[in-house]
């Protein structure tokens, strides 16, 4: 059986799961595209992609397909899955996990299908933390199979709406054409070929901006002369919790563990979000605020939330080990009073079991399952 036949397969399975499912959020994106592969033609596309994801503080399940057509054997399509997982809220380690399928035929390199798993445990510190991955791919193209590795390390810190990552990876493959139509030469016949790439990426958040760069720097090791950069951007607008604006572009390098060519792209997008979880623009009337109260061994925390009847609130943090903690009844809603001690907390409200967001007048700040809550620092 055809990658190419599997891959439909994965798509529409997944499609089928995601509609049995009650997704905590949907997302559809459509949109338009320009493709240009190394010596060839430039092409225009229409993409469709659609996600699933759910959460809560200690699981993270995401589901992921994409459709790119160009009317010609360089239309695509994809199907991905992660999840991520940590033994406790609080905890300093968490593991993640992925697999997909890819059903491209892009060329002379084209026509085939690659199916791909990674692996990727972190550890976390302060508004920082790091990462060791390992990723392992096959790839079917014109009758030929391939094997291709990614081993990397990396490390991140976030402040003031920026994370800056860096990371460095040793790739592996059989895949010399792959390697040959993306300019990468080889110099001997060997077994498999390696290259080396070091990446930097910087990410600001600024309400409903968000803008992304990043820059690859790739040589050459094993058996392989190659000398490249690139340079890969993006840019989206959230214009209300349902409807968001996205542009792309730059190039992207060859992928031996994903079996994707080396490309120029640029595209834009509108994504469309179905079901998002409940937040104080969702519920007429709902308003949070949080303020400290010094003391002296800490500071004493009160969270106070507006609602009218009928939705139900909740409360927690790190101090409660994101379980729900005990609220006090007033004539407006709701009001949680805690001690903390000196340091960094974190506090979250959520209405109606929705997803966990940070207090009206705190700074939202997004965790590693991609939920929100609000910092404090206690001194």
């Amino acid at each position: 059986m055809s990658p190419r036949f599997i891959a439909w397969a994965f798509l529409l399975a997944a499609v089928r799961a995601a509609e049995a499912q009650s997704p905590q959020e949907v997302e559809v994106g459509v949109g338009v595209a320009r493709v240009q592969q190394r010596a060839r033609d430039e092409r225009q596309a229409a993409v469709v992609n659609a996600t699933w994801r759910s959460s809560d503080p200690r699981y993270a399940f995401l589901v992921s397909g994409a459709l790119t057509n160009t009317g010609d054997r360089s239309s695509a399509a994809q199907i991905a899955g992660g999840a991520a997982w940590r033994p406790d809220p609080g905890s300093w380690f968490v593991i993640e996990g992925g697999a997909g399928l890819n059903m491209f035929g892009v060329s002379d390199v084209g026509r085939g299908g690659n199916v791909y798993g990674v692996v990727r445990p972190r550890v976390l510190w302060g508004p920082g933390g790091a990462w060791l991955s390992l990723a392992d791919g096959q790839t079917l193209r014109d009758l030929d199979s391939s094997h291709g590795t990614a081993v990397e390390g990396g490390a991140w810190i976030q402040g003031g709406g920026f994370t800056a990552s860096v990371s460095s990876s040793r790739l592996r493959t059989d895949d010399w054409p792959l390697f040959e139509a993306s300019g990468i030469f080889l110099n001997r016949d060997a077994y498999s070929y390696d290259v080396d790439d070091v990446m930097a990426s910087l990410r600001w958040v600024n309400g409903p901006f968000t803008a992304d760069v990043q820059k690859t720097w790739r040589v050459g090791r094993r058996a392989t002369n190659a000398a490249q950069q690139a340079v890969l951007w993006g840019a989206s607008w959230a214009v209300s919790d349902r409807v968001a604006l996205a542009l792309t572009g730059g190039r992207v390098l060859a992928d031996p563990v994903r079996g994707t060519p080396d490309a120029t792209i640029a595209s834009a997008t509108v994504r469309l979000t179905w079901r998002p979880s409940r937040s104080e623009s969702d519920v007429p009337g709902v308003k949070s605020y949080a303020r400290l109260v010094p003391q002296p061994d800490g500071a004493l925390l009160f969270v106070a939330v507006t609602v009218p009847d009928g939705v139900s609130v909740d409360i927690a943090g790190d101090f409660s080990g994101w379980e729900p903690a005990p609220l006090h009844r007033t004539a407006n809603g709701w009001e949680l009073e805690v001690r903390l001690p000196s340091g960094r907390h974190r506090v979250a409200v959520r209405f109606d079991g929705g997803a966990w967001r940070s207090p009206g007048n705190l700074a939202k700040m997004k965790d590693e399952f991609g939920g929100e809550y609000g910092l404090i620092i206690v001194p």
